[in-house]
């Protein structure tokens, strides 16, 4: 939906296949549609419903002859229930994949959007594995969002350092806090933030857990 984050999930999704040539790679189709209303919006300012566009998106992919469909968006997971009714193949869960790579009864903070957040998406998914999830305070949350939809965010097409120091500074404080692992609940943030900005807790890229798991469930090898 964001383009940035439909060009990363194919990326992670070639960058976690173990291929020798091309022809070791999964065939992908790719729906771009940066017109689907903004989910956060739709979700905590009755802004229009993205449900019916991803329904056609869905039932679009299903029809050019996907026989699995991947979202790089956490907060349309929210959605993803009615768009599941229509679908005849199956749908992997990103927010399910992410959570599967924290140990059960670890402690995890979220970064996410405040949409994602508000749903409560993520704290069901975290309690059915005895993961105790913590937040950003209110101050973090707002650099986070920042960060995504800022004049200078990575939805405007900014990256860099700045926007990387910005979330170490939310990754410190969830650790101050106890956190062991940290998900990136927000595939724009897995641009501008990698496992290796990251000294203490474990980073969970969601992005990178739903392309490994669609790579084994359509039949490829991961590389790891």
């Amino acid at each position: 939906m964001g383009p940035e984050a439909t060009v990363e999930c194919f990326r992670r999704v070639v960058d976690n296949t173990k291929a020798r040539r091309d022809g070791d790679h999964l065939p992908v189709i790719v729906a771009n549609h940066p017109g689907v209303p903004d989910r956060t919006r739709a979700i905590l300012h009755g802004g229009e419903d993205p449900t019916p566009y991803l329904k056609e998106m869905a039932t679009g992919l299903q029809d050019s002859g996907a026989d699995l469909l991947i979202a790089p968006c956490n907060t349309a997971h929210y959605f993803m229930g009615e768009v599941k009714e229509e679908l005849q193949i199956p749908f992997v869960d990103m927010i399910q994949a992410a959570v599967d790579a924290v140990p059960r009864g670890a402690t995890a903070g979220l970064m996410a959007t405040d949409g994602t957040v508000g749903t409560g998406i993520y704290e069901g998914y975290a309690e059915s594995r005895d993961i105790e999830l913590l937040l950003p305070d209110e101050e973090n949350q707002r650099t986070v969002m920042d960060v995504i939809y800022g004049d200078e965010g990575v939805k405007a097409g900014f990256s860099g350092p700045q926007l990387t120091g910005k979330l170490l500074e939310v990754v410190e404080g969830l650790e101050r806090r106890g956190a062991e692992f940290v998900v990136a609940g927000c595939t724009e943030i897995r641009i501008v933030l990698g496992p290796s900005d990251v000294k203490g807790p474990t980073l969970v890229r969601p992005i990178d857990e739903v392309a490994r798991r669609a790579i084994e469930m359509a039949g490829g090898i991961t590389t790891g």
